[in-house]
């Protein structure tokens, strides 16, 4: 594999966000000794995405080659692969289209991966820059906007945190070939078109521990997260709250690795203790905290429509995981 650093850019109809983000790109500061580009995926977009892109090069001055890669499969999952695969250096990193990174951010990624030889994933502090005022209930739901701090030292926190956020996330290539060329079915699609759907970056860090890889975090670097003012609604938040529901039964076929045989009624059971999960929102309700009502209970009818979508194949997704790791133990 080229050393070098691949930033990927992942998009669905992002001619209104990308500019800041690619200015942004145009400011790192990068030794001439480390090669790098820029990926811009265009994923199914609908809009002038790519013309946004076509242009913004012709007027701002990169340091570095910047390509667009087309990827009519729709699913964020489908786009990283595609970016991945054509990428041309070894480190990759992942930015979202409303993620300003900042000026060391692809030096300090090159760094992080070059020195830490098992590191297979890597993030960063994500801090909101909001549109408009910051409602009052934002921070106690900073998990459903992907921002905060997940450790508050540099190093591996593979076995303190064990996962970092999507945004900017740092990874290896040939981490993801050598997966990609097993066939392997990632049961998190992520977010498809206007979907919620969410938990990509959650299942890379647990499938790159599977894999022998540690898991890094960095206090040294740092991104903005670009917050529209219409996702700083209720009702984006319920909508957010229904989709972390859903990666949550989605990604809860991991946790049965360790467990010997699996029972052909545990869809039942599963989807019996979810129901009963209901009371805790309604106890929220009775003392009249309407907000964390809203939440929780969103958050349970994610986690039960998934598990109704996925009742005919929800014990198959745990013997397929299960089968696929004992193959690689």
């Amino acid at each position: 594999m080229n050393i070098g650093v691949s930033v990927i850019i992942c998009c669905y109809n992002s001619a209104r966000r990308l500019p800041t983000t690619l200015e942004y790109l145009a400011k790192q500061e990068v030794e001439s000794s480390i090669p790098w580009e820029i990926l811009v995926v265009d994923n199914a977009s609908q809009d002038n995405t790519t013309e946004v892109v076509t242009d913004l090069c012709r007027q701002l001055e990169f340091p570095c080659p910047v390509r667009i890669v087309f990827e009519k499969t729709p699913g964020l999952t489908n786009a990283r692969k595609a970016g991945i695969s054509d990428s041309n250096y070894e480190f990759i990193v992942f930015c979202d289209d409303d993620n300003w990174l900042s000026p060391n951010y692809v030096s300090g990624a090159y760094s992080i991966l070059l020195n830490n030889k098992q590191c297979g994933m890597a993030g960063t502090k994500i801090s909101p820059e909001f549109e408009t005022k910051k409602p009052k209930w934002f921070d106690s739901y900073t998990m459903y906007y992907s921002v905060g701090e997940r450790s508050i030292t540099t190093g591996d926190v593979t076995d303190s945190v064990g996962t970092i956020l999507g945004a900017g996330m740092i990874t290896r290539k040939s981490l993801w070939i050598n997966v990609y060329k097993t066939n392997y079915t990632f049961l998190c699609v992520d977010r498809m078109k206007n979907s919620l759907s969410t938990g990509g970056d959650m299942e890379m860090c647990i499938i790159a521990q599977k894999l022998g890889y540690r898991i890094y975090y960095s206090n040294e670097l740092s991104l903005k997260h670009f917050i529209p003012q219409e996702r700083l609604t209720l009702k984006y938040l319920k909508r957010n709250a229904f989709g972390v529901g859903m990666f949550y039964v989605l990604i809860h076929p991991y946790s049965y690795l360790t467990i010997g045989q699996i029972k052909k009624n545990l869809w039942i059971r599963d989807f019996l203790y979810n129901i009963l999960q209901l009371r805790k929102p309604l106890f929220k309700l009775i003392f009249f905290k309407r907000i964390e009502f809203l939440v929780e209970f969103n958050l349970v009818l994610g986690k039960l429509f998934c598990l109704i979508s996925l009742r005919n194949q929800y014990v198959a997704n745990i013997e397929y995981i299960k089968k696929y790791y004992a193959t690689r133990s």
